[in-house]
This record gives structure tokens, C-alpha cells and sequence, in this order.
């Protein structure tokens, strides 16, 4: 299923692809896109929320294969994605190592602890914004384990909130050991780090965008 995307630069430039956190939407990457000016920032509304459909199922395979359907002409660029958004950056490089060049993860779930997806669930209020269920079947979907890190070839940017992250050190560990080129930036503030350290974070990513 195709979904909505939110686009801002050149049709030109090259793009990056941006994936937003439960109840978030794609509008959420325009502060970045802004300062991203060399390239074309495509960031979707992923299924449950906003413009694009909020039908089931809300599977993490569902979610990628409407990623794949909606950028289907998408093939070797950066994708950027926060919280659940990472996690999805994750399952699609090693689904699809040939679509994914650089992997920005953005304080990314990589797994919730089942009792805290649990209390998640139960709280997520009711918005026009999103469909509560689609967001409550995430968090079942983060309850579980992603790809192991050694499956993701791509060349990874970590941006961790340093006052408070879903990134347990447990985690980290995990991924630092595990990942072939893996580069940490920790920022000032906690998981929501486009709002948090908004500057800190748009020149690591843009950094990390333009080396070598």
C-alpha cells in the first residue's frame, strides 16, 4: 500500500528517506529537511497514522512492505529513522541491504521489555491523529527482538538522547559489537532528539550524510 509522503528540496538532489515514531507523522522531519539542503527529504506517514491508511495489519512486514511499495524507485540512498521509525530502518537493511546505503537511527526501539511496551500500550490516549489500535500493535511488535545486528551491512549513524534514551546499554553493547561501521553520537536532553537537540542532531546527521 502506498503511503503518504511529505517532500521537501530539490527533485534533483538525492534523497533520504525519514520514518517517524508512533503517533508521529511524516510532517514531524520538516526542522531537519530544512537543514538537510543538499538533498530531497521524503518522510511518509506510516500506516496508522496521519494521511495514510489506518487499516490492518500493523505488522512490522506490513509496515516494510508499504515502505518498499512507496519507494519503490528508492534503491542505495540514506534512511533516517526515530524510535519505531529506527527500528524499521533496521529490519529493512537487512531485508533489503541494496536500498539501505546509510542507516541513521534517531534514539531508535530497538526492543521495549515486554511489561514496559505492556504499560505503553495501556496508555496511549485517544487522537485524530493516529488509531490508537495501530499504535498498541506496535508496541506488541517492539516487545519483540529485531534483526541481529550482524545481518545490517549498511553504514550506521546512532543518535542517543544522553539524559534519557530507549537505547539501554545492554543494547548498545549489542549493536556496537555486532555492527560493521557504527559511528555514536550522544546529544544533550532525551528520546526525542529532533525536539531535544534538534541542531546537535541535524549536524551529526548531516555530518554523517555527506562523508566519504
Amino acid at each position: 500500500m502506498k503511503l503518504h509522503v511529505h517532500e521537501w528540496g530539490d527533485a534533483d538532489s538525492p534523497p533520504v528517506v525519514c520514518l517517524h515514531g508512533v503517533t508521529g507523522h511524516g510532517g514531524l522531519f520538516a526542522r531537519l529537511a530544512e537543514r538537510l539542503p543538499d538533498h530531497r527529504v521524503l518522510a511518509p506517514d506510516l500506516r496508522g497514522h496521519g494521511r495514510s491508511t489506518w487499516e490492518p495489519p500493523w505488522r512490522i512486514e506490513t509496515h516494510l512492505d508499504d515502505l518498499l511499495e512507496t519507494f519503490a524507485d528508492v534503491v542505495s540512498t540514506a534512511w533516517i529513522g526515530h524510535s519505531f521509525g529506527g527500528r524499521l530502518v533496521l529490519e529493512l537493511a537487512a531485508r533489503e541491504p541494496e536500498r539501505v546505503e546509510r542507516a541513521v537511527l534517531l534514539d531508535p526501539a530497538i526492543r521495549i521489555r515486554p511489561d514496559n511496551a505492556l504499560r505503553a500500550a495501556n496508555e496511549v490516549p485517544l487522537d485524530p491523529a493516529y488509531s490508537r489500535s495501530a499504535v498498541v500493535g506496535i508496541f506488541g511488535e517492539l516487545a519483540a527482538w529485531g534483526p541481529p545486528p550482524e545481518e545490517v551491512r549498511a553504514q550506521t549513524l546512532l543518535v542517543i538522547g544522553a539524559d534519557d534514551s530507549v537505547v539501554g546499554p545492554r543494547q548498545l553493547a549489542r549493536y556496537e559489537r555486532g555492527l560493521r561501521d557504527l559511528r555514536v553520537v550522544r546529544v544533550p536532553g532525551g528520546h526525542d532528539v529532533l525536539v531535544d537537540s534538534l541542531e546537535e542532531t541535524a549536524a551529526a546527521v548531516s555530518e554523517f550524510l555527506e562523508a566519504a
